[in-house]
């Protein structure tokens, strides 16, 4: 990535807005993030380009321009964490975060349960219980592994992962 100032880049604006929202008393945001404890990983919170680097790569996985990047948004709340970085964070349409941002505790337990599927690593052939264990136990990132089981790349950490369709009784 080229290092020109850093205020001219597309994606800065965002990660302003995000640092603003918990950190900002005075951000409209604040409310539903810094005062309920949503943070930003030191990572990006202290590099910018960090958070640029990472934006860039998940555009690059995507195969969008950087015009399409306005169609999506950087979503914490999926994975899990409650914080923003980069193994709690993916890219996720403006409408998809909006119905997430809305749903009550209750409602994403359940929406986690629905989306949360056994995932098998094809080389190793061993199941986790999730794509966030997975991405734990085998060090990857949740975003790298949730787009592998996307079609979007083919292999993150040198490995394979595919869904595990649950047998029934």
């Amino acid at each position: 990535m080229k290092k020109e100032a850093v205020t001219k880049q597309w994606w800065y604006k965002r990660w302003d807005s995000m640092k603003q929202r918990c950190y900002n008393p005075k951000s409209n945001s604040y409310k539903w993030y810094g005062a309920k404890g949503v943070y930003v990983c030191d990572e990006w919170l202290e590099n910018p380009w960090a958070y640029g680097k990472w934006v860039e790569e998940q555009r690059m996985v995507l195969g969008v321009s950087v015009e399409e990047m306005k169609k999506y948004q950087v979503d914490k709340d999926t994975l899990g964490g409650g914080y923003y970085g980069p193994e709690t964070c993916i890219l996720c349409s403006k409408s998809d975060n909006l119905y997430l941002a809305f749903q009550t505790d209750e409602a994403r337990k359940t929406i986690g349960k629905k989306v949360s599927k056994p995932v098998r690593c094809i080389e190793t052939g061993e199941v986790f219980p999730s794509g966030k264990a997975c991405a734990e136990a085998m060090g990857v990132k949740t975003s790298n592994l949730s787009n592998v089981l996307q079609g979007k790349l083919n292999r993150t950490g040198g490995f394979t992962f595919e869904y595990v369709e649950k047998e029934e009784n």
